[in-house]
C-alpha cells in the first residue's frame, strides 16, 4: 500500500436554497405588481386628461393618441404583471411556510384588476361619461 488513507466516495448533498431567497422572490413580485398597478392608474389618468382636452376641442387624432398612450402603459404593466405572477407562483410552490407567499400571490392576481377599475373610474370622471 502507499501509506495514504483510503478516499471515501461519500458525496456531499447540495445545500438547499436559503429560505430568504424565496421570500425575496415573493417580495420582488409584490413590488413589481405595485409598480405595474401604478403604471395602469397613471396610464388611465394621462389618457383621461389628454382625452378630455381632445374631446373638448373635437380633435379625433389627439383622442387616438391619448388612447395609444394608455395602451402603451397597459402593455408595460402587463409584462411586469406576468413576470410578477411567475415569480409569485415559484415562491408559492417552493417556500415553507406558504402564508406570506400565498397572500402576495393573491395580491399579484387581484391588484391589477383593482388598479384597472380605479383607473377607469378616474378616466371616466375626467371625460365626464
Amino acid at each position: 500500500m502507499t501509506g495514504q488513507p483510503p478516499v471515501s466516495n461519500v458525496s456531499v448533498p447540495p445545500t438547499p436554497a436559503a429560505p430568504g431567497v424565496k421570500k425575496n422572490m415573493a417580495l420582488v413580485a409584490l413590488c413589481m405588481t405595485i409598480v405595474a398597478s401604478l403604471l395602469i392608474i397613471l396610464g388611465f389618468f394621462l389618457a383621461g386628461k389628454a382625452g378630455a382636452a381632445a374631446l373638448s376641442n373635437l380633435d379625433v387624432t389627439a383622442a387616438q393618441a391619448a388612447d395609444t398612450k394608455r395602451l402603451i402603459f397597459l402593455a408595460v404593466a402587463s409584462i411586469l404583471n406576468l413576470v410578477a405572477f411567475i415569480l409569485g407562483l415559484i415562491a408559492l410552490i417552493k417556500s415553507r411556510p406558504k402564508t406570506m407567499p400565498l397572500i402576495i400571490f393573491l395580491v399579484v392576481i387581484f391588484l391589477p384588476s383593482i388598479a384597472t377599475g380605479i383607473g377607469t373610474a378616474i378616466q371616466n370622471s375626467m371625460v365626464h361619461l
